[in-house]
């Protein structure tokens, strides 16, 4: 069995998964943001299960934001959890067998691509929208990496002309607008009391007109990150998931306006990911 963790801005997810990607069992514990927190609250997560399993466990994959140095276990400069942290010296040093890593929204990709919304398809586009925005292409079951760091659309700037600007975020870039903090700053925009996105969701849910812009801007933008998207990967199709995803009906008309009236390419498939625990699901994946 192998044990794959998913690092989030919000939590850390570990399970432990069987050779047909099913989760046995799950724990988390929310992100801390100070580094050495933040380790000791991975190493902890994980020897849980470890302990459990004690045995049993052949590998441990490990998908966090990136950018990062997969091969050397090194998170870079992401900005939702703590910069610049080596996480495979401490992890080695605890549990003894090959422990592998990989930007998070890649091990979401390559679940969907090989047991879910992507599966008969060859060119998988992945997005996950959560506390921050995450993107992965996974072509013929494989990762498409580039030199390590490909697919990291959170960072591209969609607005050169943005005033505002976001801690830890390059002005005007996808993440200022499509992710938890877009949410929030959309939602003060128009006057909502607020404190996360699932405030704004249940807002939606009793037809909150203010809320219900809130999603549509967020749709937009998505609309535009999309576009993007298309015309350099031109994917056979794109899988969205993420905490954010349960707001699909909220956001998907607003979303498909944006890509009818920039893309020029023909749009492809955009369908909802399927795979449950995706994250953690595409860890244990990377052992292949």
């Amino acid at each position: 069995m192998i044990l794959g963790v998913d690092i989030g801005g919000t939590s850390i997810k570990a399970g432990v998964v069987d050779q047909d990607g099913t989760v046995l069992k799950m724990d988390r514990v929310k992100t801390p943001k100070q580094q050495e927190e933040f380790v000791h609250a991975l190493i902890k997560l994980i020897n849980g299960l470890w302990t459990e399993y004690s045995g049993q466990i052949n590998a441990i994959g490990i998908g966090c934001p990136g950018p990062l140095d997969a091969k050397n276990g090194m998170i870079l400069k992401t900005p939702n959890i703590p910069q610049m942290t080596d996480l495979k010296t401490p992890l080695q040093n605890n549990f003894d067998v090959p422990i592998f890593f990989d930007n998070d929204a890649n091990c979401f990709t390559l679940a969907e691509a090989l047991y879910g919304a992507g599966k008969d398809h060859a060119v998988v586009l992945g997005i996950t929208l959560g506390t921050g925005f995450g993107a992965g292409l996974v072509i013929n079951d494989i990762i498409y990496s580039g030199r390590g760091n490909a697919l990291e659309l959170a960072h591209t700037v969609i607005d050169k002309n943005e005033t505002v600007v976001f801690p830890n975020l390059v002005r005007g870039c996808v993440e200022q607008y499509v992710s938890t903090a877009g949410v929030l700053f959309s939602a003060k925009k128009y006057d909502l009391d607020v404190a996360e996105p699932i405030d704004v969701f249940q807002l939606a849910e009793v037809k909150n007109d203010k809320a219900l812009a809130v999603w549509k801007e967020f749709g937009w933008n998505l609309g535009i990150v999309l576009t993007n998207a298309v015309c350099a990967f031109d994917p056979d199709v794109i899988v969205i998931g993420g905490q954010m995803n349960q707001a699909w009906q909220y956001f998907e008309e607003a979303m498909q306006e944006s890509l009818e009236k920039n893309c020029i390419h023909p749009t492809p498939l955009i369908v909802r990911a399927t795979v449950k625990e995706a994250g953690i699901v595409g860890a244990s994946l990377l052992i292949r």
